[in-house]
């Protein structure tokens, strides 16, 4: 367990453990660190970190009853071969660790032996377990969830088992607000605000994925991002990481990361404005269609729920513009004809229909006279005149995905 005056969060104590690694993604996050573009994660700058990363901006947290009913590594290394096991039975496929670097294949015995050998810091292996189900974890006291406000949903608890030295590779955080909380081992991690600049330089080396592989590392895009926090997570902290801010972390000791994470209100919104940073990554990803298609999905079944006043506490049958009081429907009117068009180029033209049925519905369920988006005055649908209204006004003819 750690201790706050032991937090690895200055630039010097970070500098001072990746130097004597042997490990050639230790030389990076040197480059990276003495690059002046980035900086130490201050525990004690909230306004400083709220300037730079909005609401939710990164932090570590020392929580040692998170892992009290983990008495040791070896009662964790059970749990995990158990939830392998429960795993090969419920998947098709099994569970398959990310290939290495060297396009090594990966099975399931390499999971168990990566699994069996987390009592050992320093154990390399070709590959890693990015994601697997974690039920027993996620029913422990040692994990209760995190207070997030404005939840709308929450994720399934996973984890993640890396072996030491193992290049977690730069990417974004998604659409959630994630609690990571690493019960054996340590990472160093950089964390880069997610503003403008950044997400579009993500954006498009997302969308020159192979040509960048054609000329070094994924990674080396990192060199070209600014703002972030650089600091060591330690077993038993808990990681606060923001939506969509580009990670980059090299694994030190091989280590064991919890995951819990939940879509607020705030980030359902930045997922919807940030679809062509989603379009762009769906290009690096195997099965790249399905990905789109099940996001499509989960989309129009949220803004459904969100148009049936789920998740607000608001008298549907008198609603009338501008809807009182503040909530998450509200909003969503607000910012609707921002977001339209990059909400509806990711579904396909069943998909879309389905969504625009339902904006009728939500729409010609108020007696009001005026349109509950924009409060122009639009009779209830008589002659369809409040569907031709959404149609002409707040509807998209940019075209859908095939």
């Amino acid at each position: 367990m750690v201790n706050n005056d032991h937090r690895i969060v200055s630039l010097n104590n970070v500098r001072a453990i990746l130097k004597p690694l042997t490990s050639p993604h230790a030389a990076l996050f040197l480059d990276l660190i003495n690059s002046w573009k980035n900086f130490p994660l201050k525990q004690n700058a909230a306004a400083q970190g709220k300037k730079r990363f909005g609401a939710h901006f990164p932090r570590l947290v020392t929580n040692k009853r998170r892992l009290e009913q983990l008495s040791s590594t070896e009662k964790l290394r059970d749990i995990l071969l158990d939830e392998l096991v429960d795993t090969e039975k419920h998947a098709e496929e099994g569970l398959v660790p990310f290939p290495s670097d060297d396009d090594l294949e990966a099975d399931d015995e390499s999971a168990v032996d990566l699994v069996t050998n987390i009592t050992n810091p320093s154990f390399v292996s070709e590959g890693c377990i990015p994601d697997l189900p974690s039920t027993t974890l996620a029913d422990l006291g040692g994990f209760e969830e995190e207070v997030v406000h404005e939840v709308l949903f929450e994720l399934p608890t996973t984890c993640s088992v890396f072996p030491c030295g193992h290049l977690i590779d730069l990417q974004h955080q998604n659409e959630s607000v994630g609690f990571f909380t690493l019960a054996t081992g340590s990472i160093a991690w950089i964390v880069w605000p997610p503003d403008v600049e950044n997400l579009n330089t993500m954006t498009k080396a997302y969308e020159d994925y192979m040509e960048v592989l054609d000329t070094g590392e994924f990674a080396d895009v990192a060199r070209d991002l600014s703002g972030g926090v650089a600091f060591v997570q330690q077993a038993g902290e808990t990681l606060h990481l923001p939506p969509f801010c580009p990670i980059i972390g090299l694994v030190m000791e091989t280590a064991v990361l919890v995951r819990y994470a939940a879509v607020t209100e705030s980030s359902f919104i930045s997922m919807c404005r940030n679809i062509p940073l989603y379009k762009a990554w769906w290009n690096t990803e195997i099965c790249a269609e399905e990905k789109q298609a099940c996001f499509a999905k989960a989309l129009c079944d949220c803004i459904t729920h969100i148009l049936q006043g789920e998740f607000d506490d608001i008298n549907m049958e008198a609603l009338k513009h501008p809807i009182t009081p503040k909530g998450f429907l509200p909003t969503f009117l607000h910012v609707w004809d921002d977001i339209k068009e990059d909400v509806v180029s990711v579904m396909d033209a069943n998909s879309a229909e389905e969504l625009k049925h339902v904006w009728n519905e939500f729409l010609n369920s108020s007696t009001t006279q005026t349109c509950l988006i924009c409060g122009v005055r639009c009779r209830p649908d008589r002659n369809h005149n409040r569907s031709q209204h959404f149609e002409n006004k707040h509807w998209t003819q940019v075209t859908q995905a095939d």
